[in-house]
């Protein structure tokens, strides 16, 4: 991916600091599938060996074939951010390695694994020690000048050192304050732990991660380590019904055995209103009062608050907005990621911008590149009859008629469950169907999965309802409802327009039937849409 050696640049107040990133590939040994940890929403995590160091851990984004040309933006962007922080609670930067086409970047190799994980092994995690130094990392980063945003905070990017120590990591969507943010970042993220302005921004400035974004994640995480990895009380957890709940106010139920005053720091970390969330200087010094250092060990010790503990001076140091820099970017600052001729530059505006193809250009999200049997999107439609787009959009429609009649009509009937155009039109990127990617799919959601006080599961009419809106995407080449009617990003308020039964716009080369075949595949009554069999009849009638 990078032929030069790269430098970062934090650029302030006429003054220049700049780190150049290290190349170890000399140092470090090639991974192979078989050193395969996991996978991610967008990259892979391996094991591998480095020498003066031993065992560490090697981050690989997806290729530009698996994600467009942003992955070389990200891969900067997480490189830029994360080569600035040097703190004892968040995972150290050791440089890049380059094997073939893959580039990776190298931190240390952290045994415990993640909180969520050790939580579903083991009982003893020592919760207010996680949340304590976890606040310390967050801290660090929101009082950082430029300030960071982590912006992707949850379980399982909180790492545990043998000594119980915890560790920050992941800045994959991690983001100096002040940028503007993209659809593809916005649209990615954790939905359980998103706060309600990034689900559904009502104006440009709701829709960036912020300090206070954090402050609400950081809430559901104690939820998370107080309450079991799931702390909503929903009888449907499937993610359009999670979103909705979140966006319409509910939170987690807070268990019988949990701390009093650990959950009342949740609640005010999740209020609806941003400008209420306290800061996390003012969530850490509240926490500073249950850790205590030992004179002998002089180890940290961590003590749960008992039921006496006076919680009032606790609430006003809470609400006591002190005047960081939270959410809001000091002058005249820029962090710049340069290869020779090449300069990016992740706060906005720009300063300094030498590129103007591949960092810096915003690959489309559609059309996709076409697939097994269906007709190519890239073909040039402006000016064709509208017969002839009818024509193609059967041919794209076809296909996915014909998988879904295999799978509802075998016995026992199989649900698709993530029917969309892109599925049938083009490879499915590997990080799809990812929680950290689960956003983007939401727009499909049948109106009877958002029930969020009921037990539902996908079935054969919740397919064919997706299968109504993909109608839509073979007329537009867009996603549903990307009509101009709501703001980009906003997953939520599409949710809940599908609730109150909006539907996407009649194409304008749409012929009367294949209207009615879309109105009555996202028939708000399950039972009143057609089978995949009379799907089919119905696309015949219009061949």
């Amino acid at each position: 991916m990078f032929d030069h050696p790269i430098r970062v640049t934090l650029r302030q107040s006429g003054k220049r600091k700049t780190i150049t990133v290290s190349d170890l590939s000399k140092d470090v040994k090639e991974p192979t599938e078989d050193d395969l940890i996991g996978t991610g929403g967008f990259g892979s995590v391996y094991s591998s060996e480095m020498e003066r160091r031993g065992r560490v851990a090697l981050k690989r984004l997806y290729t530009p074939v698996d994600h467009g040309r942003s992955i070389e933006r990200r891969f900067l962007r997480e490189m830029g951010v994360w080569s600035l922080l040097d703190h004892p609670h968040i995972l150290e930067f050791i440089g890049i390695c380059k094997f073939g086409k893959h580039t990776y970047m190298v931190s240390p190799w952290v045994d415990n694994g993640n909180i969520r994980s050790h939580l579903r092994e083991y009982d003893d995690a020592d919760r207010l020690r996680v949340l304590y130094q976890t606040a310390e990392a967050l801290k660090y980063l929101h009082e950082h000048n430029p300030q960071i945003i982590h912006g992707d905070l949850k379980a399982e990017n909180i790492l545990q050192k043998n000594n119980k120590d915890v560790l920050l990591c992941d800045f994959g969507l991690a983001a100096v304050a002040g940028l503007r943010p993209s659809t593809e970042s916005n649209m990615a993220g954790s939905p359980m732990y998103m706060a309600p302005e990034l689900l559904n921004p009502s104006n440009d400035a709701d829709g960036a991660r912020t300090a206070r974004s954090d402050v609400f994640a950081f809430g559901i995480l104690v939820a998370v380590l107080l309450a079991g990895e799931y702390p909503f009380n929903l009888p449907n957890r499937l993610i359009g019904a999670l979103v909705y709940a979140i966006m319409t106010g509910r939170r987690p139920s807070r268990p019988a055995d949990a701390n009093e005053h650990i959950w009342f720091l949740a609640e005010q970390c999740w209020q609806e209103n941003s400008l209420l969330r306290p800061t996390m200087h003012a969530i850490h010094l509240c926490l500073s009062a249950f850790c205590k250092l030992d004179p002998v060990s002089m180890q940290h010790v961590y003590e749960m608050p008992s039921t006496g503990f006076d919680q009032a001076p606790y609430t006003t140091i809470l609400h006591r907005h002190i005047p960081l820099s939270n959410g809001i970017i000091p002058n005249e600052a820029a962090v710049e990621v340069a290869t020779p001729g090449r300069t990016y530059s992740l706060v906005s505006p720009p300063v300094t911008i030498e590129v103007t193809g591949l960092l810096l250009a915003r690959p489309p999200v559609y059309p996709y590149q076409p697939f097994f049997q269906c007709a190519d999107p890239n073909s040039p439609l402006p000016g064709d009859p509208s017969t002839q787009r009818q024509h193609k959009a059967i041919e794209n429609l076809l296909p996915i008629v014909n998988v879904l009649k295999d799978m509802h009509e075998s016995d026992p009937p199989k649900v698709h469950g993530s029917v969309r155009w892109k599925h049938f039109s083009g490879p499915v990127p590997p990080h799809e169907g990812d929680s950290t990617n689960a956003l983007i799919g939401l727009p499909w959601t049948a109106p009877e999965l958002l029930n969020i006080d009921e037990n539902v599961a996908k079935t054969t009419a919740s397919d064919i309802f997706a299968f109504g809106m993909a109608i839509s995407e073979v007329f537009t080449y867009l996603p549903p409802f990307r009509d101009g009617r709501f703001r980009p990003r906003s997953s939520g308020a599409i949710l809940k327009a599908i609730l109150d039964g909006v539907r996407p716009l009649r194409h304008s080369d749409m012929n009367d039937g294949m209207w009615e075949l879309a109105q009555a595949c996202w028939s708000h009554d399950p039972s009143a849409r057609p089978s995949i069999r009379e799907v089919e009849e119905m696309l015949g009638r219009l061949i």
